[in-house]
């Protein structure tokens, strides 16, 4: 018998048994359903290793990070499939809804969304929903709309040549749309920067930075040399260290080239600055829900925070990831405030550049100066931030 995740007031969502393997093939293979996932063909797979699969998730209880069936309440007829992850780093978790066509239009799919997004803010400590309906699929976007999602903004799935080539498959445009948690502000909120203002990463940096241009047989850099290109994002920085425009293949090039190096190098000089574990402990006492917003790629932003700082925390940890969101854009610090259930009157954004004094500016929120950082008291005064701290000790004393 079908374990039932829930049910709404017309459907009922369940985990499948090994005979409904079957099903999930057959809308799978359906080149209406797939066509705006990216596979025009459909997808195939295996009937065996799916049946498999389906059976060791249900030994182990599995109901996240799985396919689950979309039924009518009552006859039990199989109408399509849905899924829902557990949250990541970020406090973000993900939905996705796929019905046969011969159900299009009924309001089943919005139905569905709702359900999934009770039952991930009811069992789990997600902050946000993100779904990523394809820009043509507006049928899926006004059902995020009418479940309260935000757009974040566009970005770009790329099929591997593996996808292309076995199956089919395209690249895929589409939008980010993130559902948040809905509950009451929080008292007290600070947000910090990472490189320059917890962590001192130069040197490592100058050293990924110095091996990806090496293919180009460019001088070496010095940290001093490298210090004021970093703080708008990895693309900006391999085009300030290459000293020209690049072509988008030379910049792909150079950013690959640098994440790997990056990838081998990133804890190997990097530590945190003096009087920051006790500022982070200071703000934890004080009862600050905190998080971490960074230009650096997500995946070295997340590492470098679990590295050095195992034992703090921090509600969300963010970098650059896939929608290409930066600082200061608003938009993506809003994100970030809605997922700490951040007051702007009461969240105070700590940093080390222009651009985090900016950030902080740009949402309304208190502007700390971290002048032990990447950028000097002249470059940072300039901008008018409401404190300057001339080290972390004078920051804790601050909280």
């Amino acid at each position: 018998m079908n374990k039932v995740v829930f049910v709404t007031e017309r459907l009922s969502v369940v985990a499948p048994q090994v005979s409904d393997a079957s099903f999930f093939i057959s809308l799978w293979r359906d080149a209406r359903v797939m066509a705006h996932v990216g596979f025009p063909r459909g997808l195939s797979c295996d009937a065996e290793e799916l049946a498999l699969r389906i059976a060791r998730e249900n030994k182990e209880g599995k109901v996240f990070g799985r396919p689950l069936l979309i039924r009518l309440a009552g006859e039990g007829t199989p109408v399509g499939e849905c899924f829902m992850s557990l949250p990541d780093e970020e406090g973000i978790s993900e939905t996705d809804v796929k019905l046969l066509p011969g159900y299009w239009g009924r309001g089943y799919g919005t139905e569905v969304k709702k359900g999934l997004l009770g039952a991930i803010f009811s069992q789990t400590e997600a902050r946000g929903v993100k779904a990523t309906p394809h820009i043509n699929n507006k049928a899926s976007i006004r059902m995020q709309e009418k479940c309260g999602s935000l757009c974040l903004g566009k970005s770009l799935y790329k099929a591997t040549l593996k996808q292309k080539e076995e199956q089919g498959a395209c690249d895929v445009p589409h939008y980010i749309y993130v559902a948040y948690r809905k509950e009451e502000k929080v008292k007290k909120t600070v947000i910090f920067d990472l490189d320059g203002t917890l962590l001192d990463t130069m040197g490592d940096i100058t050293d990924a930075v110095n091996a990806a241009l090496a293919r180009f047989g460019q001088r070496p850099y010095t940290e001093g040399e490298v210090r004021p290109m970093v703080g708008r994002g990895l693309e900006v920085l391999m085009e300030k260290a290459a000293g020209r425009k690049l072509t988008f293949e030379e910049k792909d090039e150079l950013v690959g080239l640098f994440n790997k190096a990056y990838g081998e190098n990133w804890d190997r000089k990097t530590r945190p600055y003096n009087g920051i574990p006790e500022l982070l402990e200071r703000a934890r006492k004080a009862e600050y829900v905190m998080g971490v917003l960074s230009n650096k790629p997500h995946e070295f932003t997340v590492k470098c925070v679990k590295r050095f700082f195992p034992d703090i925390p921090f509600r969300v940890i963010r970098g650059i990831r896939e929608d290409g969101l930066v600082k200061p854009d608003p938009v993506l610090t809003l994100h970030v405030m809605r997922l700490l259930g951040a007051d702007p009157e009461k969240t105070v954004f700590l940093g080390d550049s222009e651009i985090d004094v900016r950030t902080a500016k740009a949402c309304g929120l208190f502007a700390g100066a971290a002048l032990w950082g990447f950028r000097t008291e002249e470059e940072l005064t300039a901008e008018n931030p409401d404190a300057c701290f001339s080290t972390p000790d004078q920051a804790a004393a601050w909280f």
